[in-house]
């Protein structure tokens, strides 16, 4: 039966490891294909329905009414009894910052939040959005390379949906969306891929340099607009239109492949050549994370990228994928809050955010 989420969960600093150890987030578990390398998969499905404008030329009412629109398909479909509903306007801003750190919802979509609902499935792998640029934005997230899990669980999720919803669709050019570059298939494919060792052996630029005839695009770590931190990269296809969704799959399926192979290359090609210099870097990283008493989200993802690499070469113990990948989110800014129960100042998020690292390194001993 589809609920409203409380989503007013408080962790204990105290339960650091049980928190860890039982991941919520299955697309960070490190169980899919290339998981050294690459973090998650994702697509992203554009949709609206005919006979509406687009959301920003519309008023409280047709908004309602398109919620209304696909809630009732929503509600009176089995497919959906693993699914809970959360209405952004009845939760605070902290809850709704979460949604955005767990990558359900987008930047926009939390701060323009009045009439506007996300659908979760209960694996946190699945968010789909009603009223954001689009009326729909669905999205599905898997662990490591897994594109075709990933859009087939889109494409049968839009399926459900296209049965119940007369969607805008044009015989020449495809889906409809608010935003040009989207129009077509409306489908936006990506992965989130670790390349520490092409950044320290200063090839990055020239590999994503390469990706421009394969008309992809290069994000940092929350999407477009966002910095590249803690040698995070986010790849997705550029263009929406022309093409089969299939193509679009394969292309960043392929290319991602070819990255990966350059960056494990790199990899041991440091290691072997300066192994006193990267190991000298990950530990650092590690003892600053242990004994600092006040760290900022930017430092921090930037040392716990040193964290993640150092688990490649199986330097620590008691630590993996699943567990990096995690504090990756935990330590954003909303997540601590959530953690303390209680809205902090910047400063106070710093102090907390070193102690949670502190408790979760010192819980791997």
């Amino acid at each position: 039966m589809l609920v409203v989420s409380s989503w007013l969960i408080i962790y204990k600093v105290n339960k650091v490891r049980d928190s860890q150890k039982n991941n919520q987030y299955i697309w960070l578990d490190g169980t899919g294909e290339l998981s050294d390398v690459v973090i998650s998969s994702r697509v992203r499905l554009a949709r609206n329905l005919s006979n509406y404008k687009f959301v920003r030329c519309l008023g409280y009412e047709k908004l309602k009414e398109i919620a209304s629109k696909v809630l009732g398909v929503i509600k009176d479909n089995d497919f959906f009894n693993d699914y809970h509903r959360i209405d952004l306007s009845s939760v605070g801003e902290i809850e709704r910052e979460v949604l955005r750190e767990d990558h359900l919802i987008s930047y926009e979509f939390s701060k323009n939040y009045e009439n506007r609902l996300v659908i979760i499935s209960n694996d946190n792998c699945v968010s789909i959005m009603i009223n954001e640029e689009d009326h729909i934005r669905l999205q599905c997230l898997s662990s490591g390379l897994q594109l075709d899990d990933a859009w087939n669980r889109a494409n049968e999720l839009d399926t459900v949906l296209d049965n119940e919803l007369d969607y805008a669709f044009s015989p020449e050019l495809g889906f409809l969306t608010a935003c040009p570059t989207n129009t077509g298939t409306g489908m936006r494919a990506s992965v989130m891929l670790h390349l520490p060792g092409l950044v320290l052996s200063g090839d990055i630029n020239n590999v994503l340099n390469s990706l421009s005839p394969h008309s992809l695009a290069i994000r940092g770590y929350y999407g477009e607009g966002t910095d590249f931190i803690g040698d995070l990269y986010q790849i997705s296809n550029g263009i929406t239109l022309g093409r089969k969704e299939e193509d679009f799959i394969e292309t960043i399926d392929r290319v991602t492949k070819q990255l990966v192979q350059y960056e494990r290359d790199a990899r041991e090609k440091i290691f072997a050549k300066n192994r006193n210099s990267v190991e000298d870097k990950i530990y650092r990283a590690y003892g600053v994370l242990l004994n600092n008493r006040s760290i900022d989200s930017v430092e921090a993802v930037k040392l716990i990228n040193f964290i993640r690499l150092g688990v490649y070469y199986n330097l620590f113990k008691g630590v993996g994928y699943p567990e990096v990948n995690t504090l990756f989110v935990r330590t954003q800014p909303a997540h601590l809050q959530k953690i303390e129960g209680k809205l902090l100042s910047p400063q106070e998020r710093d102090v907390a955010r070193s102690k949670y690292i502190r408790e979760w390194l010192n819980s791997l001993n």
